[in-house]
């Protein structure tokens, strides 16, 4: 959604509550465009627009950003698997984990094997017994198969700006967390010949 788009959303939102902005700044009309332009830009304006109408006609207050987020992942969303079901197939998997863990766990969906990490998880749990595995097991794994997916939908209502740069700070964590674990005396130069495929010899011409 471009600039343009913004204002004919906001347009709509001051028709609907005039006496909300009534008494609005210049500066203050100008922020709440770009903030709203900001958060929706990587949206259709259609799908802003009908989730803003749909709830200018439930609400007495203008939406807030993440009340129209919401909608429009109401809106938009694609039918995910309860988590009742994602415990159907993980427990089908572990009936079948004892020898052949890895090829059960290829076979699930990758957003179940993302919850569960590895395939070791599969062959531990097939052997637990059943009245645990039924229980605390399907418990913890529904709980965080939730949670997973609630990460997910939060993620994905990021703009795309924000993801970028949690991506990267999460890149520069790991990095720096992969040095660490190499000590001070590691040697950087000849990191960065190892990863540009170069060696010391061929560098300074040794042997030639």
């Amino acid at each position: 959604m471009d600039k343009r788009e913004t204002l004919k959303i906001m347009a709509v939102l001051k028709a609907a509550y005039p006496k909300y902005y009534a008494g609005i700044s210049t500066d203050d009309a100008k922020q709440t465009v770009s903030l709203w332009q900001s958060m929706f830009e990587d949206y259709d304006y259609t799908v802003v627009a009908h989730a803003v109408k749909a709830l200018i006609a439930v609400s007495k207050w203008p939406p807030s950003v993440s009340e129209v987020l919401d909608k429009i992942r109401l809106l938009t969303q694609t039918e995910e698997m309860t988590e009742q079901e994602a415990w159907g197939l993980v427990c089908k998997a572990v009936r079948n984990s004892a020898y052949h863990a890895e090829e059960e766990f290829q076979k699930l969906p990758k957003e179940l094997q993302r919850v569960l990490g590895s395939h070791s998880v599969l062959r531990e749990w097939a052997l637990v017994d059943v009245e645990q595995l039924n229980t605390v097991v399907a418990s913890n794994f529904m709980r965080s198969y939730r949670a997973r997916i609630q990460s997910a939908r939060e993620y994905l209502a990021l703009p795309s700006e924000v993801r970028e740069f949690s991506e990267k700070l999460a890149h520069a964590k790991s990095l720096d967390a992969m040095l660490e674990k190499m000590g001070p005396s590691y040697d950087l130069e000849a990191y960065d010949r190892m990863m540009l495929g170069r060696t010391p010899s061929l560098e300074k011409g040794d042997g030639q």
